[in-house]
């Protein structure tokens, strides 16, 4: 026994034929592999004709998807592997970081019982309804998201340029630096254009000063629409409080 596995232990020697024989075998095992792989990525492809001009491929209306997998826990509280299928509804849930909060803070004015104004001639008359003998009136006021976008996009005095400070009293929600811009130079200018576009019997006075919704005074009676410049006056006005122009007789 001890003689045969020293036998063993003799190194083995092969001629060269048989070297090349066997690298040829091993190369045809590589090849044929190589083949099995091309043909089985060529049906899953659905490559039914590949030449080096042409590859046509069938059509299908299903395609191929690869296993997916979860993990979950057994009844014995370990955590196994399984087929996703069907997939659980719990794995297209996303985690949202943020969402509505349970108590909204609203940075404007969401009061809806006040009328909005459409154009600069019913700005006054937005501003009529409130009081402005205490500074927070101003600020309710002044905290309209639609009376801020039309003061700084309206063609007669633009203030974009002007509401920067505006909009940080407004963001930190600072009344009193809102009144102080109430005072400024370009507010002042906005009331005396809407002091000037107003019918003499119903122009505000100040914002600022605290008499637009204590001064002015309702319109009534019958009216009439300047045919230049499409403004209301009153009936008993007889040119137009906007352009000066003569009503015109029908």
């Amino acid at each position: 026994m001890k003689r045969m596995f020293d036998d063993l232990k003799q190194p083995i020697t092969f001629n060269g034929d048989m070297v090349e024989e066997m690298k040829g075998t091993m190369q045809a095992l590589l090849d044929g592999n190589k083949m099995i792989k091309k043909e089985q990525a060529h049906l899953r492809l659905r490559i039914v004709e590949l030449e080096s001009e042409i590859t046509r491929i069938e059509s299908s209306t299903k395609d191929e998807l690869s296993e997916r997998s979860k993990n979950e826990k057994d009844s014995y509280g370990n955590e196994v592997s399984r087929l996703a299928r069907p997939l659980p509804v719990e794995y297209l849930l996303v985690d949202v970081p943020a969402s509505t909060p349970v108590t909204p803070t609203y940075s404007f004015n969401p009061d809806s019982t006040k009328q909005p104004f459409p154009d600069f001639n019913a700005l006054a008359n937005y501003l009529q309804q409130f009081s402005f003998d205490q500074s927070d009136e101003f600020y309710e006021a002044i905290s309209d998201f639609h009376l801020l976008i039309y003061i700084a996009t309206m063609d007669m005095l633009p203030m974009r340029d002007d509401l920067g400070p505006l909009l940080e009293a407004l963001k930190n929600k600072d009344r009193e630096a809102a009144v102080q811009w109430s005072r400024s130079e370009q507010w002042a200018t906005l009331e005396q254009l809407i002091v000037a576009s107003s019918p003499p019997t119903s122009r505000p006075g100040s914002v600022a000063g605290g008499t637009v919704g204590s001064s002015t005074t309702p319109r009534g009676g019958p009216i009439w629409t300047c045919s230049f410049c499409t403004f209301i006056n009153d009936a008993e006005v007889q040119n137009c409080a906007m352009c000066n122009l003569p009503r015109a007789r029908t």
